[in-house]
């Protein structure tokens, strides 16, 4: 409503000098973007009707917002960098153009007159676009929207946020850089917002900076779990997805990014500590409330395609033996605990989504543990290694004189490339 109210008080002035100076598409470009496509086209039919009305019926005007609108509302639809709204301005500048062309040939006007009517409507796009370009944050900010420029700033490594998770728990910053990568692959193949996803990703875990200590991928000797009973171990690993939604809230993202944030591991159970506190208690009753995230569930396609990315990065990072078929059974087992768990209730996932997810999560570790073959000089190293060292373990071989110095070139046991022995068997 803002917006149509913002065009037509443009227009009530702007119409006095010439119809073809209103900044129509403005409006179809800023809700092309911030809301829907289609509803850019209805909003920018209505306001093609309302201002011919104060045009007087201005037949080229009607006929040239109704045809460039409905090119406008298309064309940045699909934009994903500001730069391509200018691209967008030339194209719709373009239609204006062979509109207004058309018209004056039909009204047989003079070509000056067409000329002038011209370079007005190119005019005309250009302010537009810059008007566009230049209240589009004020509408992100004023109104927590996201757009495919706001979450490409967000996935900026040099914002704040992702910075101080690099630098204070790095272990953290790649899980969720891994974790990007598989929803953004698994969200696009549902035919969700695939940036949400990996921009979501790579926040999910910021809960973690409060505590980067007490999280397995940041631990590089000690655990602090080990001095720890289950139940406070369990509440610091639960307070992260809290953790995250304060700290995204003061650093202002977007609410869709911090639904993510706080939805990613729904109300599941911190399986570990609540069978770590089952040994523990004697009586072997253990109240699991006190074990399961407080939620909510995920509402979305995107916020369970980041539950299930998150939890499966994690666990194919922990195996030993990454073989394709392995990899793929606990994949499968993974999704089929959170499916059994009521997990997806509330996110409209259906089995077949969850197949198209749990396909196009292979296809990205297919690329990350495929086998690689060994480069030949590497093969012909290992082999004269190989062979010396047959050679000194022979039975045969009694003793090996003092002054002996067998050398493997580039492939020996010290720094030096030597394999030097005074050895009697």
């Amino acid at each position: 409503c803002l917006i149509i109210l913002m065009t037509l008080t443009i227009a009530r002035f702007v119409y006095l000098y010439s119809p073809l100076l209103i900044p129509f598409s403005m409006a179809t470009m800023l809700i092309a973007i911030l809301l829907d496509r289609r509803l850019a086209i209805v909003v920018n039919f209505i306001l093609a009707v309302a201002i011919s009305f104060m045009t007087r019926e201005d037949l080229t005007y009607l006929y040239m917002s109704l045809i460039s609108g409905t090119f406008v509302a298309f064309f940045v639809s699909k934009a994903s960098q500001r730069g391509a709204l200018s691209s967008a301005g030339l194209l719709t500048a373009g239609t204006n153009i062979i509109v207004v062309s058309c018209m004056g040939l039909i009204n047989k006007n003079e070509l000056k007159v067409i000329a002038v009517d011209s370079l007005i409507v190119f005019a005309n796009s250009l302010i537009s676009v810059i008007m566009t370009i230049g209240i589009l944050p004020f509408w992100e900010s004023t109104f927590n929207l996201i757009t495919p420029f706001k979450l490409l700033e967000l996935a900026n490594p040099n914002q704040p946020l992702l910075k101080k998770l690099l630098i204070e728990a790095p272990g953290t910053y790649h899980h969720s850089l891994m974790v990007g990568n598989l929803a953004e692959v698994a969200t696009e193949a549902l035919g969700g917002n695939s940036l949400l996803s990996r921009v979501g990703a790579y926040y999910h875990d910021i809960g973690k900076l409060k505590r980067p200590d007490f999280f397995g991928e940041n631990q590089m000797s000690e655990n602090p779990h080990d001095r720890m009973v289950p139940e406070l171990s369990a509440l610091v690993i639960i307070s992260h997805t809290q953790d995250g939604a304060k700290l995204a809230e003061k650093f202002k993202l977007p609410y869709a990014i911090r639904d993510i944030i706080i939805q990613h591991h729904g109300t599941t159970l911190v399986t570990y500590f609540y069978h770590k506190a089952g040994k523990y208690n004697n009586e072997g009753v253990v109240d699991e409330g006190s074990f399961r995230y407080p939620g909510p569930k995920p509402l979305s396609k995107e916020a369970a395609v980041v539950m299930l990315a998150d939890c499966v990065e994690a666990a194919v990072r922990s195996m030993v033996d990454k073989t394709e078929s392995k990899i793929e059974e606990l994949i499968y087992k993974i999704i089929k605990d959170k499916l059994d768990d009521g997990q997806f209730d509330l996110s409209e996932l259906t089995l077949r989504d969850l197949d198209i997810i749990a396909k196009s999560f292979m296809t990205v570790f297919s690329g990350f543990f495929h086998a690689r073959e060994q480069y030949p000089d590497i093969k012909i190293k290992n082999k004269m290694f190989e062979d010396n060292i047959h050679m000194l373990s022979k039975p045969n071989v009694s003793s090996i004189e003092d002054d002996t110095d067998i050398t493997i070139k580039e492939g020996g046991l010290d720094d030096s490339g030597s394999f030097d022995t005074k050895h009697t068997r």
